[in-house]
């Protein structure tokens, strides 16, 4: 699964609500506001009670400054611009499936073999499975901002053995889409 126009999102909904800005400051903004919101707030927020959406709303806020929008003009407009964008990205509208991810699923399931997603997100990744049409082939959906653990931490993938007693780390494959996490 990847994100579909990510950027593209962010610079139509400042446009809706008639910000200036373009493409490639929102997307050096994101960058640094993900990375600064990540330094200060790691996990989303987790340890510091925050909600994800608080914290991806804060994330929206920095981009936006920090590509140049005035502080006046986006005061106004953040709290349904940051909404907006919450809603999108929690729904199969913001990502696509690579096209063999269905089939390699279906056939994984049909072999009875158990899958789980251990991702560093929030909360939103089982209903973005499920509205990607693929949620009922995870046995597991286990994130970062509820455990309280990122990858590459190790407790994370503990906690991960703990949906199945049944198996022993050595049964387990990680697949990822990142070298490190």
């Amino acid at each position: 699964m990847h994100l579909e126009h990510f950027i593209g999102h962010k610079v139509k909904e400042a446009l809706r609500h008639h910000m200036k800005t373009n493409e490639a400051d929102i997307n050096k903004s994101f960058k640094n506001a993900f990375a600064t919101m990540r330094q200060r707030y790691p996990n989303y927020g987790y340890s510091h009670k925050m909600t994800s959406q608080y914290w991806w709303n804060q994330v929206v806020r920095l981009t936006y400054l920090g590509a140049g929008v005035d502080e006046k003009v986006l005061s106004s407009k953040i709290g349904v611009l940051a909404d907006s964008l919450y809603k999108k990205f929690s729904t199969s509208d913001a990502y696509r499936l690579y096209p063999d991810t269905k089939p390699v699923l279906k056939e994984l399931h049909s072999r009875n073999i158990k899958l789980g997603v251990i991702s560093n997100s929030d909360e939103r990744v089982a209903k973005v499975l499920s509205s990607l049409g693929i949620g009922k082939f995870w046995d597991f959906v286990l994130v970062s901002s509820e455990v309280g653990y990122e990858k590459p931490s190790p407790m994370i993938f503990q906690k991960a053995l703990e949906f199945d007693d049944e198996i022993k780390e050595q049964e387990i494959l990680h697949v990822g889409d990142d070298e490190i996490g």
